[in-house]
């Protein structure tokens, strides 16, 4: 997503890191304790705050089908959409090198 008023690797961290819970079966607040986050990461991936924050919530109600909650971010939908899609695509190339 093309923002200019946050670092790109910052929205890119907050989406990685948003998912560690789910992978690891444990409350996310646990997991990042030790990581040296900015604190504008960590209030994104524990409290949904500031720009990084706010995207965050827009991707997962995307993911959700939560239209609504999509249109209260500052994001047209297709950026949203091509975002996300994007995202799906990444993934999908990643995950069998992981798996070796």
């Amino acid at each position: 997503v093309a923002r200019n008023d946050a670092d790109p690797e910052q929205f890119f961290t907050v989406g990685m890191f948003s998912v560690l819970d789910g992978l690891f079966d444990q409350p996310l607040s646990q997991l990042i304790v030790d990581l040296k986050l900015s604190p504008d990461v960590t209030k994104a991936l524990l409290e949904y705050q500031g720009i990084l924050g706010e995207v965050l919530g827009c991707v997962i109600a995307y993911d959700q089908g939560n239209w609504e909650s999509i249109q209260s971010v500052d994001l047209e939908e297709s950026t949203v959409r091509e975002a996300y899609l994007e995202a799906i695509e990444w993934m999908a190339t990643l995950v069998p090198l992981l798996k070796d």
